[in-house]
């Protein structure tokens, strides 16, 4: 790796992905070095996709996080509606993204997402996921130190309502390492109410149930170092 400072980049599918996954690290790095985020949907699928970035760069305020790169919105790419067809384009737009900062002598160090299955399962996660990791472990340069996939534990995944729209996959989360999110958790709670409009449809009773969980969040942690 070469000798650079630390700065993070946060790859989600849409506006509140970060709040709820992986925010309490993302956090922790944004205390003491730059973290951005970058979204692949342009988070309409409500048709309130403005509001949404609205809420997402409150959220983000309160972490501590800098710059918002809304690729899916830029290129249309639909909320609830990524697949392979956009694999390579997404590729190219993050690794884009990477070169950009590269060049401005500022690049990305660690990279935070979703774990392989998506975290909570939704498909556009699981494809976010796969790009991450296939810029991360595939890339040329030798800039990129880790790349941190978030899983959700079992204790989690229990509180989960039934009926949930997706199907949450099991995971060995003793595969995973547990981060101590302690000092960071009031931001993460407060990040994910950032998102009032996401407080519905069962969303508000799952944040009451999760506020029970220990102040842990788990990841698999690749590095390049």
């Amino acid at each position: 790796m070469k000798n650079c400072e630390q700065r993070g980049l946060a790859i989600s599918a849409h506006c509140d992905d970060c709040a709820w996954a992986f925010s309490g690290a993302v956090a922790q790095l944004a205390a003491r070095a730059q973290v951005d985020g970058v979204l692949f949907t342009d988070s309409d699928y409500e048709k309130n996709g403005p509001l949404r970035h609205s809420e997402e760069l409150a959220a983000m305020a309160v972490l501590g996080m800098r710059d918002l790169y809304p690729v899916g919105q830029d290129r249309g790419f639909q909320d609830g509606q990524l697949c392979l067809s956009h694999y390579g384009q997404m590729v190219m737009e993050l690794n884009r993204l990477l070169d950009r900062a590269e060049e401005t002598g500022r690049p990305y160090t660690d990279l935070y997402t979703f774990g392989p299955d998506g975290y909570s399962g939704h498909p556009d996660h699981a494809i976010v996921a796969n790009v991450a990791g296939f810029v991360f472990h595939h890339r040329p340069n030798n800039n990129l130190a880790r790349l941190w996939m978030v899983g959700m534990s079992e204790e989690e995944r229990a509180l989960w309502d039934p009926n949930y729209f997706v199907f949450i996959p099991p995971v060995n989360i003793k595969d995973y390492i547990p981060v101590d999110i302690t000092d960071t958790r009031p931001k993460k709670l407060a990040a994910i109410q950032a998102h009032t409009s996401q407080l519905h449809n069962g969303t508000a009773e799952h944040f009451a149930r999760i506020q029970t969980l220990p102040p842990i969040e788990y990841y698999k942690v690749y590095n390049r170092i």
